[in-house]
């Protein structure tokens, strides 16, 4: 197909993604808050965007807690943020320091690189990251737009 035969499913597409990317906004957390709190809690969660709660599973909560020191869990704020760039064939763990990439190393079981607040990881990482920690992570969406 060219370029005029693909614009009106661009246009659809577009549209689509548009409307997910906003259903994601609303339901994405308004805060972060930090582990040692949260194991504490008999249903750990924090608040959405669109005012209902975002709960954690106490089992992820349990497993992180498992080889993070105490001042870690004081440290680390949930839920780490996933990055995703449009276009790009890696999504990005977003860090603050040494604790998520330890993290991400952990469940990854290899060692990973911190460039400059990012962890750079393919989709199958990905896959084995979220199936451990399905909610204590969250995407976020970069704006940037691929280049042509």
């Amino acid at each position: 197909m060219n370029d005029m035969q693909n614009e009106p499913y661009e246009g659809m597409f577009r549209d689509h993604l548009q409307g997910e990317m906003q259903f994601i906004a609303n339901s994405a957390a308004i805060q972060q808050r930090k582990l040692a709190e949260l194991v504490k809690e008999e249903n750990p969660g924090i608040q959405a965007r669109d005012g209902s709660i975002y709960f954690f599973k106490q089992k992820e909560l349990k497993l992180l807690t498992s080889f993070l020191n105490d001042d870690e869990q004081k440290q680390l704020l949930l839920p780490l943020l996933i990055e995703v760039v449009p276009g790009e064939n890696y999504t990005a763990v977003i860090t603050r320091g040494e604790i998520e990439q330890k993290i991400v190393e952990h469940i990854l079981g290899m060692p990973m690189r911190n460039d400059k607040g990012r962890i750079k990881i393919e989709k199958p990482q990905l896959a084995v990251l979220r199936q451990n920690l399905r909610t204590t992570t969250q995407y976020t969406f970069s704006p940037k737009m691929p280049s042509r």
